[in-house]
């Protein structure tokens, strides 16, 4: 094996054993809790509802370290072996025409990701089903995949062959290439959060406008009150699939909708289902969309000059045994980042969940302050927690590096705080 094969199989075990260590200690958080509940849970759910929460999570659980095993024996297949090959026996070089390639490209990555099927539908159909949200048929199921991955190969084309196209173009006029080349995908990221609520997410799901009454007069009210100005109130059909629930906000500027998951409205009064909107109000109140975009277009530019690096790098293809048909080409250079750039991204990602946590902290503080003292965010919370069968207590070293929300008894404790100093 070459130098980078050994650097990425140690970053790929690396992370495996840092999972599983997680893992364990997820386990080992839960068992001790199922026999000794902390007295803090039993103020807020029965003995029953910790019972049927804490079995979930250890499936879960369970699920996850076989999804990790099977993903790095993965990881070792692809990168010894059908990645080389792949460009050993498809001429995807410098003379091959650009939507040639950019087909071979995403069929390659499709196919490399079949394997997630089985996940998916064990997840789906078998812990999913037996805790009782499931609500999918398999014949929906297997249309929303192949929805998937027709959607895949129109965009994915799309956006690889305009990529490729300007590379080829703009390579041999500028050496700052790269920076015009994340110029095109930033616009094309922006453009589909526009089209997203519009054209894709009607593939999948029906989004029907808030039926007229008090609970559309009360969030319209908040709407206003917050400063946030959405053309519509959208109800999404999501209980077709799954009994969890959630509410959010799709689409940019003018485009941007609110939607609520009909299991949302099911579950929660109306003055829970205020509040929550009132979170997701504050996200966009306070700016945490622009600052992920900011940091997406630091991050985004600082991939692409490493990628430009990569695709002049002779010796990086040599070490990843390439062919030499493939030196300096686009197509092989793309997939390889795509393919393993993940597994340097991931000692990161820590840092995103840290300030996302920290931005959640300040959405629940922002709906405590437009709604007041009688907020209910914290009643909200609870029963989503026990409605999805939400853990609040993972370990705290799994929370620290997985979880993008604070645990339930975090926001609890920082909504007592600000209602306090109201």
């Amino acid at each position: 094996m070459t130098e980078i094969q050994i650097l990425l199989i140690s970053l790929a075990l690396g992370r495996l054993i840092l999972e599983l260590s997680f893992h364990f200690l997820n386990a080992e958080q839960f068992k001790k809790y199922l026999h000794k509940r902390p007295s803090i849970t039993q103020k807020v759910m029965s003995d029953q509802e910790w019972q049927r929460m804490t079995e979930y999570s250890v499936s879960k659980n369970r699920f996850s370290v076989f999804e990790n095993l099977l993903e790095f024996v993965f990881f070792l297949l692809i990168l010894l072996i059908l990645y080389p090959l792949f460009f050993e026996k498809f001429d995807l070089g410098l003379e091959q025409d650009s939507l040639i390639c950019s087909l071979y490209a995403v069929f390659f990555l499709l196919a490399l990701q079949s394997y997630s099927l089985f996940l998916d539908y064990w997840r789906q159909f078998k812990i999913e089903e037996k805790f009782g949200f499931n609500k999918s048929s398999i014949k929906l199921w297997i249309v929303d995949k192949i929805k998937g991955v027709i959607l895949s190969i129109i965009l994915g084309v799309g956006l690889f062959w305009v990529l490729l196209s300007s590379y080829r173009y703009l390579s041999t006029i500028s050496e700052f290439w790269w920076l015009f080349a994340f110029g095109i995908l930033f616009s094309t990221q922006i453009l589909l959060m526009v089209l997203y609520p519009k054209l894709i997410m009607p593939l999948f799901n029906k989004l029907s406008p808030l039926k007229d009454g008090s609970l559309k007069d009360k969030l319209s009210e908040l709407s206003s009150k917050a400063g946030f100005f959405s053309k519509e109130i959208k109800v999404i059909d999501g209980s077709k699939r799954s009994s969890h629930s959630n509410a959010f906000f799709t689409g940019f500027g003018k485009f941007r909708k609110i939607v609520i998951f009909d299991t949302l409205i099911q579950q929660l009064d109306e003055e829970e289902i205020e509040a929550v909107l009132a979170h997701e109000i504050g996200h966009y109140k306070k700016g945490h969309i622009p600052k992920r975009l900011f940091i997406s277009i630091f991050m985004g530019i600082g991939f692409f000059f490493c990628f430009s690096l990569i695709i002049n790098s002779a010796q990086i293809y040599e070490a990843l045994k390439l062919p030499e048909k493939a030196f300096q080409s686009f197509t092989p250079a793309a997939l390889g980042f795509i393919i393993f750039s993940p597994y340097f991204l991931y000692w990161i990602s820590p840092l995103s969940n840290y300030f996302s946590r920290k931005h959640e902290y300040e959405a629940d503080e922002f709906a405590v302050r437009i709604i007041g003292g009688n907020c209910k965010l914290s009643n909200a919370l609870l029963k989503m927690y026990k409605k999805n069968l939400s853990h609040p207590l993972p370990h705290p070293w799994f929370s620290f590096f997985h979880h993008s929300h604070p645990n339930l008894f975090e926001r609890d404790k920082n909504i007592s705080r600000v209602i306090s100093s109201l």
